[in-house]
């Protein structure tokens, strides 16, 4: 907990109050962090970042009943041994008995390894992404307990002749993509080994055509939530293209 002091409505960043918890935290000793100007309490980008938030919780200055009591900023803190840390601050504004900001209380509590975790899933999801659309294979993201597909890539549109929006929401049963029984036999295989790996399965596509695949299937975690990632290797659909247009007559044959 910290104490920032106002001058007039004009916040000179000066602390007046640290709690012990600073020392543990980010090195220093109260005694030394209220000496501390702000460029020695945050980051560069973090005072700018603390200065808009200061005008926008004064604003508008001529209608004090109007004024913000609080709000909550994650700033980057520079610690004694010149490391950084990212605190979660709810800040609230302290007003005189006219209603004029005299100071700013501030709550933080530390959120580094908590933000470091969401950023490294941010990453790991948009390299998942990246693979999910250029692979040259189909591929489909669908819930886990009702079969509804959430997701499939460009390819597995191509090779099916669907549009995005004719899938989405929808189950493969629902489109036609397979039987009942056939959906039954790749839950079952599902549901004896974990995963589903090589099982060959016939499917339709929009024309009506049936086309053949090796399937391969497990269950993934995305955004906080088990889905089922299936993809189509559509190999065996592919020769069978080939075959046919390879046999087909010649005009004038």
């Amino acid at each position: 907990m910290s104490g920032i002091e106002a001058d007039g409505g004009n916040l000179n960043w000066q602390l007046i109050y640290v709690s012990p918890s600073v020392e543990k935290v980010r090195g220093y000793t109260p005694e030394e962090a209220m000496q501390q100007e702000l460029a020695e309490v945050l980051t560069p980008d973090a005072a700018e970042k603390a200065m808009h938030l200061y005008l926008e919780l004064i604003a508008p200055e001529n209608a004090p009943a109007l004024i913000k009591d609080s709000l909550n900023i994650e700033l980057d803190h520079i610690c004694k041994d010149g490391s950084t840390i990212c605190m979660d601050c709810n800040l609230s504004l302290m007003k005189d008995d006219d209603g004029k900001p005299v100071g700013i209380l501030g709550v933080s509590r530390v959120i580094t390894d908590k933000k470091r975790a969401a950023e490294a899933l941010k990453k790991s999801e948009e390299k998942f992404r990246s693979l999910y659309n250029l692979s040259p294979q189909a591929i489909a993201l669908c819930e886990i307990h009702t079969g509804k597909l959430v997701d499939v890539n460009d390819r597995l549109c191509e090779l099916t002749g669907y549009q995005k929006s004719d899938l989405i929401g929808r189950t493969t049963t629902e489109i036609g993509f397979y039987s009942e029984e056939d959906r039954s036999i790749f839950l079952q295989e599902l549901a004896a080994h974990g995963c589903v790996n090589g099982l060959e399965m016939d499917f339709t596509a929009s024309n009506g055509a049936t086309l053949t695949a090796l399937m391969y299937s497990r269950p993934i975690q995305f955004h906080n939530a088990e889905y089922l990632l299936t993809i189509f290797n559509d190999s065996v659909a592919a020769l069978e293209s080939v075959m046919i247009r390879t046999f087909e007559p010649m005009d004038g044959e």
